[in-house]
């Protein structure tokens, strides 16, 4: 996970906290500054790589939990639901894929931050207001890559949760056999996930369930 593109990304990141730091507050631009001699360390000896490094593996572990729980509601969910509303319950479910979308932080955060402003200034936003900030998610992020990497993760998780998780299994199959949208904005898959993400991404940086979950176009 540590490389030298990584290092330096942090090296700058550092720098630039260095050089906002007021008060002349020498302790921490100490701190800072034993980090960025800590940088040059190889990789088993760099405690910031280390720190780096684990966090980013305790947040996979969460997300993986935190999906997994997803799942197992969505099948009690399908269990007690007509067949009419499978569909349409199944849906959300999509963003446990964001990560194949393999969308860089810097463009998810503009995109993100941009529509959770739109949603923030509009009081208590209206269904078509949800929808309109949703679909201009989409289309900014959306690639025909992106989207069809999405839907080979989808395809293995339905393959891989069909013991576990039957009719999730099932009904994402069904979505995944629809055919292909060549207009992003017509692709509830992708507009799912896109709106999972900003969801998921809003959560990390507010506190666990600042956001609602729930199908983004309800």
């Amino acid at each position: 996970m540590w490389d030298a593109e990584l290092e330096h990304e942090v090296r700058i990141e550092l720098e630039g906290f260095r050089a906002e730091v007021v008060g002349g507050d020498t302790a921490l631009v100490s701190r800072i500054d034993s980090a960025l001699r800590g940088l040059v360390q190889p990789s088993g000896d760099n405690q910031v790589a280390h720190v780096l490094v684990w966090r980013a593996a305790a947040k996979l572990l969460r997300r993986a939990n935190r999906n997994h729980e997803r799942v197992a509601e969505l099948e009690r969910a399908l269990e007690r639901a007509p067949r009419t509303k499978r569909r349409r319950l199944t849906l959300p479910i999509v963003g446990v894929a964001s990560l194949a979308a393999d969308i860089g932080d810097e463009e998810a955060a503009k995109a993100v931050a941009e529509y959770a402003f739109v949603l923030s200034t509009s009081g208590r936003p209206s269904r078509k207001h949800r929808d309109r900030a949703a679909a201009r998610l989409a289309e900014r992020l959306a690639t025909d890559e992106r989207r069809r990497s999405v839907r080979a993760s989808l395809a293995g998780l339905a393959g891989l949760s069909a013991d576990e998780f039957p009719l999730a299994s099932l009904v994402l199959q069904e979505l995944l056999a629809e055919p292909f949208p060549r207009d992003a904005l017509k692709d509830e898959i992708w507009i799912n996930l896109v709106v999972g993400l900003a969801h998921e991404q809003l959560e990390d940086a507010l506190g666990e369930g600042s956001a609602d979950r729930g199908d983004p176009r309800r």
